[in-house]
């Protein structure tokens, strides 16, 4: 781990916060600077922190924003009730879904989480009519929705509408109509 002194700058809707001393470490493929930072008060948030300082509260949220020192991604969190860390990359990390937030396509997201660790999130049914969708938030992070499959969800993806499927064989004489769901299905039909 190298020390060193380095200003930073975080802006906050129109505030401005400086903070001092820095460790940079490298974790995995990503190279982290870590920041401690006093303030009045600190809580953590879903996407984020809310702190006090000099009498005013600020919301301070994660992901990547530029902060004077071109693009970077923040990971912001509470130590203490009056301390928090700040973490950043040397660049924002891209966030990829495979699907496109396509609801009837089974994907998965990569990015790094709140934590700074890069993960893979998987689009799954949360039941036989919910999906839980993986996207990439506006952050750069990963950001969940939770869709309603008017079909109902297999594999992972919404089912597409059915559709009426009849077939006439001739050479049988037999007439044959289904409702087909749009997933994969084979029918099969033995005769003499």
């Amino acid at each position: 781990m190298k020390n060193t002194n380095l200003k930073i700058v975080i802006l906050s809707g129109l505030s401005v916060l400086i903070i001092g001393a820095t460790a940079v470490s490298a974790g995995g493929s990503i190279k982290w600077t870590k920041n401690i930072v006093s303030v009045t008060k600190c809580a953590n948030t879903t996407n984020g922190i809310k702190i006090t300082r000099s009498g005013r509260t600020y919301e301070l949220t994660n992901g990547c924003r530029d902060a004077g020192y071109g693009k970077r991604f923040y990971i912001l969190n509470c130590t203490a009730n009056n301390k928090y860390q700040v973490k950043m990359t040397e660049s924002c990390p891209t966030c990829t879904d495979t699907d496109k937030e396509n609801y009837f396509t089974n994907g998965s997201v990569s990015s790094v989480n709140t934590s700074g660790v890069y993960q893979i999130t998987n689009d799954r049914c949360l039941s036989q009519s919910l999906l839980s969708e993986a996207t990439c938030g506006i952050n750069g992070m990963v950001k969940n929705k939770s869709i309603w499959c008017e079909y109902g969800c297999a594999n992972n993806a919404c089912r597409m509408q059915p559709y009426p499927y009849t077939y006439v064989y001739p050479y049988f004489k037999v007439k044959m109509t289904k409702t087909v769901p749009a997933d994969y299905h084979k029918i099969t039909i033995k005769g003499r």
